[in-house]
């Protein structure tokens, strides 16, 4: 991201951000995969990338809060970006804040209880993001086995 400033009196201050073009985001570039899905090393290399961007947020004290396929962009040379900052906040360590934010499907525990809560949402987030891509990689035998063990959990 750009921020360029633009001719101006000095009563006036107005910035414009200029972002680098990104034709797809997560969701769009799961759906485009390969039919059998993605190996172990193209998932790793998606998940080492997100933690890393999620790293850079939370050592500047900044909670995203609504991470989420739609809100992680994949440049078509393959570096992922995260987007869409509109809930996130700079926070102090277990601030009270906003309950009911995060998608549902990546919402974690102690959102939905109205708790207390920091850093670690993201990483819940960031986790069913995960699992989602694996799940989606999985063959068809192997989602089976998969669904079997869970159910022999209940």
């Amino acid at each position: 991201m750009d921020v360029c400033a633009t001719a101006r009196t000095d009563q006036e201050t107005k910035a414009t951000l200029v972002f680098d073009h990104v034709d797809q985001d997560l969701r769009t570039y799961l759906d485009k995969g390969p039919p059998p899905g993605f190996s172990v090393e193209a998932i790793k290399d998606l998940m080492r990338q997100f933690l890393r961007g999620l790293d850079f947020l939370h050592a500047n004290c900044i909670v995203h809060r609504d991470l989420k396929p739609e809100n992680i962009l994949v440049t078509s040379d393959g570096p992922v970006k995260l987007d869409d900052f509109g809930l996130a906040r700079i926070y102090s360590y277990q601030m009270a804040l906003t309950p009911v934010l995060v998608t549902l499907w990546y919402r974690a525990l102690e959102v939905h209880l109205q708790s207390t809560y920091a850093t670690p949402v993201d990483l819940w987030s960031i986790a069913c993001i995960f699992a989602g891509i694996f799940v989606k990689s999985l063959s068809s035998a192997e989602t089976l086995k998969l669904t079997n063990w869970a159910k022999s959990l209940t």
